[in-house]
């Protein structure tokens, strides 16, 4: 197949290679590795989806939108589209028509919105959505998406109606980011602090910690999905 990353499509494949090579030594479980293709255009995913992958993420329902579509899958094997971004409750009705897994619920009225949408959705298709409550460990003020660890456990002490689900929404386990300046002393700290809170509430959940500076650390902690992007796709593409 000819497309741009005709002449050295190696590096991404063979750093998404070394990844899970690394994982197999090592012994780790994960249960999805998912390469981050914000910015990227539909070529990168054709060489990936080509090479056998199939979890792929982005931040913007309108890129996945438009890229996501472009890409010539098997009818029986399609991607599955994770939206990895805070999700805004404006656009939270259309996510269920791209993505398969919602990672940045920070915010119970988007999280209601997204319910309604995904309802909507499963009545249609039988289409479920998987998603994760994002926690704001860090503290940091700055840092966009997640809710601090006082609002989630709140809900879930107080008001446990708010982690909505349905026929067509499952909750699925937690996401964090470690420190923006990426300190990995604290990023672990983060990300044992994440799987305790997991053990304590939803035992058997998911935990998506890790990204492109830090996937070896998530990988001690426990991580069960992995969220990498320049490590594999390198630099934006256009």
């Amino acid at each position: 197949m000819n497309h741009p990353y005709d002449l050295k499509n190696i590096e991404p494949i063979k750093a998404l290679e070394d990844i899970y090579n690394y994982i197999n030594k090592n012994n780790f479980k994960i249960n999805k590795l998912v390469v981050v293709t914000k910015t990227h255009s539909h070529h990168l995913l054709q060489l990936l989806y080509d090479y056998g992958h199939r979890d792929f993420g982005e931040n913007r329902y309108q890129e996945a939108r438009d890229k996501f579509p472009l890409v010539k899958i098997k009818p029986e094997s399609p991607i599955i589209g994770h939206h990895i971004g805070p999700l805004q409750s404006g656009s939270a009705r259309n996510i269920p028509d791209i993505f398969d897994w919602v990672h940045g619920v920070g915010s119970w009225h988007a999280l209601k919105k997204l319910a309604n949408a995904s309802l909507k959705k499963y009545q249609l298709t039988q289409k479920k959505i998987y998603y994760l409550i994002q926690l704001n460990l860090t503290r940091e003020t700055t840092k966009l998406g997640g809710m601090y660890l006082e609002e989630f456990e709140e809900a879930i002490n107080k008001n446990p109606e708010l982690i909505v689900e349905n026929e067509g929404l499952v909750w699925k386990g937690f996401m964090t980011m470690g420190p923006s300046n990426g300190d990995l002393y604290i990023t672990r700290k983060i990300f044992q602090q994440l799987r305790n809170i997991r053990d304590k509430y939803l035992p058997e959940g998911e935990l998506s910690m890790g990204m492109s500076g830090d996937w070896k650390i998530a990988l001690e902690e426990g991580s069960t999905i992995l969220r990498i992007g320049s490590a594999i796709t390198g630099n934006r593409k256009y």
